[in-house]
């Protein structure tokens, strides 16, 4: 699968050990912005880059970290694109009411999120994709 992996520019070595977790699990990253040499500042071209990114992945993997505004932003366009969405980690998590729509998994590791891409056929299949954000009920 494609997947983007989406966590704040001063953690890239949690990012950079996902990414290789997956590679070696057959996935292909679709942009790997810890390659990037930079000075966590940014420019439009990375910008740009980071957007294609998440846009042509099939699953967004997100790990939250404090101060980690670019990945929020990252996270909706995933939301926006109906790309599932693997949060990983459990100490920041569910500091986002989006991550409560049906296409968010939450895992505990990367690891983790390796046995939740097994399971998935394909997670941008026409079944899950034409379940949408407003068919569930949130009477609860």
């Amino acid at each position: 699968m494609q997947i983007y992996v989406g966590t704040k520019w001063e953690a890239k070595d949690i990012a950079s050990h996902a990414m290789g977790v997956l590679r070696r699990a057959g996935h292909e990253i679709t942009h790997d912005w810890t390659a990037v040499e930079q000075d966590g500042t940014g420019s439009a071209a990375h910008a740009i880059a980071d957007v294609e990114g998440v846009e042509t992945a099939d699953v967004f993997v997100c790990i939250p970290l404090p101060d980690c505004k670019g990945t929020w932003v990252e996270f909706g366009i995933a939301v926006a694109c109906l790309i599932p969405i693997i949060v990983v980690g459990e100490e920041y998590a569910w500091k986002c009411i989006f991550e409560h729509l049906p296409r968010v998994t939450h895992v505990a590791t990367i690891e983790d999120a390796l046995a939740v891409l097994d399971a998935w056929d394909h997670p941008r299949n026409p079944v899950y994709v034409d379940e949408g954000f407003g068919d569930e009920s949130y009477d609860e």
